[in-house]
């Protein structure tokens, strides 16, 4: 409460007068959009300036009053018709009125201030008119006395001032302090005593002074409302700076600029910490993104290097993901078989079967049962060929999320084929067994069967043909005790193995053919054997050696009765010595066994080697014998070298270390 007038009623006269100035701006369009353009419009003009219950008068562009009503002349003391307003008005209330006029023509628009007119202050309203090339030809000027109204609101703002719970200040140009409250007095470090006296900042350091003081003339110069920030005695302080004209009640202006300043340290340090908080967030977020990322870069490669194959599926069969394995069983990439039926990847006679049963899983989905007993599915590869699987499924629910089908299949083919190979090796040595023993039986009857031949060339001298045929059955019978020692002594079983010795490869070859020669005869094959002269030494196992000529013979003998028709059956063997070999550095004994067969297919060259890999038929080889004399050879410090065009027969190589002893020829 001030100058004896409540807060309360200053505001309901400040009401009052708002409503009564839009009321006067409403009527004053009005009738400003019903002036007539013709020659009647000063008398017009005349009537509605005379007819308003407020000041009100009209003039030209030069400022020469054309019409006025009896409250301006009242004011001026005189008649203002056919005088300028400079006659009439002080100069102060001119410059403000034409200010008034230039921005009204500038907008094209009303336009309202407050001028000073002696006695008091006027709520002026300035209304325009434009001729038609749109210049200003006639200006209306309306006008209320609100002297009192800003008697009152000059009261009324040192109580708002006084009340601010923010520092605020009223400065003039000069940066005097009109008006401050008690926040402003610790902001600016004031003392107790004249606090409003001088310059506003001279009790604050210099640097935050020149800032402030930058500021607050900074307004000044634009008209606009600045904001900026500054530091003092470690707070943060915020600071709205904002041109506002303020009045005595002299109707003077004495204040330009309002300065509301506020402590926002508490609130800076919050957004710092909630901006740290916010990096120490996204770090863990990071982190545990790197974290996830590499736990499952971990998953992923432990699933891709699982041996099992392992295939996941949606509810239709279609096929998700799949590891490596897996694609390895049907011979294609996890591109290739994403998307795809998984019941595509079986053979046409289990794809039922298989669709059954996955079925019946997609119904009991969730039940504790888990994986089903290993079934037994054969899986189709890209190049045709069926592989053995046992397959083992179930259904998987993620939560309340789909479900999947899982499949975990694993290849037995080779497993089986292993095994049965191992059923027929030992057949093969019970075989082996039976043989020894038959040679056995045989070696005595031979050589009886010798014994006696030598009894009859002993006895028969008178007669040539009983010894020549005597001569016939020894030889016969010698051939035979040879066969019989030669498959006893390859029979016998040895362990540890003998150590190493000079060996004539001729003469293995030799006893090697013995066991042969005669049954190819008999199939019709011709041997063709060449052989340098003096021996052929390498340091070596005589049997070994021997069961590696055997096999290399045998399945020479196999590719030549595979021949359809006629056609010529011709084993090419050669033995000599090499200064170098191919593989082994040094002289060589070279040992080739060349037949005229039809070749070995390009497709499966480099697999012939390898353990149960056979191209025979059921129950005619095991797959073993050049892999067991590979071994062999390559234990010797030799080579073996299988070479085919798949066409013209084929060529096996043997090379071996050769051992030059003196008298060798």
């Amino acid at each position: 409460m001030m100058a004896g007038r409540s807060s309360h009623d200053t505001g309901e006269e400040l009401e009052r007068l708002r409503e009564e100035v839009r009321l006067l701006r409403e009527a004053l369009r009005l009738a400003s959009s019903t002036l007539p353009t013709g020659p009647d419009v000063a008398g017009c003009m005349s009537d509605i300036v005379h007819a308003l219950p407020v000041l009100a008068f009209c003039c030209d562009t030069d400022g020469r009053v054309v019409t006025a009503n009896s409250r301006f002349a009242a004011m001026c003391q005189c008649s203002p018709v056919s005088r300028t307003l400079r006659d009439v008005l002080p100069t102060a209330t001119v410059d403000e009125l034409l200010c008034l006029v230039e921005r009204a023509w500038q907008a094209q628009d009303v336009r309202s201030g407050v001028v000073p007119m002696p006695p008091g202050l006027f709520q002026c309203v300035v209304q325009p008119r434009l001729d038609a090339t749109g210049r200003l030809s006639r200006v209306l000027c309306v006008g209320h006395d609100v002297s009192g109204l800003l008697r009152g609101n000059h009261e009324l703002v040192h109580a708002l001032v006084g009340a601010s719970p923010v520092t605020t200040l009223l400065l003039d140009r000069e940066c005097t302090v009109l008006l401050g409250n008690a926040s402003a007095a610790a902001l600016m470090l004031w003392p107790p005593e004249g606090q409003g006296d001088g310059d506003c900042f001279r009790f604050l350091p210099e640097d935050i002074a020149t800032r402030r003081r930058e500021e607050v003339l900074r307004c000044f110069e634009t008209g606009c409302a600045v904001e900026f920030e500054d530091t003092q005695d470690g707070r943060t302080y915020h600071h709205f700076v904002r041109p506002i004209p303020a009045r005595d009640h002299g109707a003077t202006v004495v204040g330009e600029v309002a300065v509301y300043s506020l402590d926002v340290t508490l609130p800076r340090r919050a957004e710092a910490d909630l901006r740290a908080a916010a990096r120490l967030h996204a770090a863990l977020a990071e982190a545990s993104s790197r974290q996830f990322d590499r736990q499952s870069a971990l998953l992923d490669r432990v699933f891709d290097e699982v041996p099992a194959g392992i295939c996941l599926m949606d509810i239709t069969g279609r096929v998700l993901h799949l590891n490596r394995a897996m694609a390895d069983v049907v011979g294609a990439s996890e591109t290739e078989l994403v998307g795809t039926d998984c019941f595509a990847m079986l053979h046409p006679a289990d794809r039922a079967a298989a669709r059954a049963l996955f079925m019946h899983d997609l119904e009991n989905a969730g039940s504790p049962e888990g994986f089903h007993e290993l079934k037994e599915y054969r899986f189709l590869r890209k190049d045709g060929t069926a592989r053995e699987c046992q397959v083992a499924s179930a259904m998987l629910r993620d939560g309340d999320g789909p479900i999947l089908g899982m499949a975990v299949v694993t290849d037995v083919t080779e497993m089986r084929r292993i095994k049965a190979e191992a059923a027929r090796m030992g057949q093969l040595a019970t075989i082996g067994e039976l043989a020894a023993g038959v040679a056995h039986e045989i070696n005595s009857p031979a050589n009886a069967i010798i014994n006696c031949a030598d009894l009859l060339m002993e006895d028969a001298f008178d007669s040539a043909m009983v010894r020549d045929m005597a001569r016939r059955i020894r030889s016969e019978g010698q051939r035979v005790a040879a066969i019989t020692h030669n498959l006893l002594a390859f029979a016998r079983e040895r362990k540890p193995p003998p150590p190493p010795a000079l060996v004539d490869v001729k003469v293995v070859l030799r006893d090697t053919l013995e066991l042969t020669a005669a049954q190819m005869r008999a199939e019709g094959i011709v041997l063709e054997v060449s052989c340098s002269s003096g021996a052929l030494h390498v340091l070596g196992r005589t049997r070994e050696l021997q069961q590696v000529f055997l096999n290399i013979v045998s399945n020479a003998r196999h590719a030549l009765n595979a021949i359809p028709g006629s056609a010529a059956r011709c084993l090419s063997i050669n033995a000599e010595p090499r200064a170098a070999g191919r593989c082994v550095s040094g002289p060589v004994v070279s040992v080739s066994f060349r037949d005229t067969g039809g070749g070995i297919d390009p497709s499966i060259r480099d697999r012939v080697m390898e353990p149960f890999f056979t191209t025979k038929g059921e129950g005619r080889g095991t797959g073993l014998g050049l892999s067991i004399s590979n071994a062999i050879i390559e234990d010797h410090g030799g080579v073996l070298r299988i070479e085919s065009d798949g066409e013209t027969g084929t060529c096996v190589t043997v090379e071996l270390p050769q051992m030059v002893e003196d008298g060798d020829a």
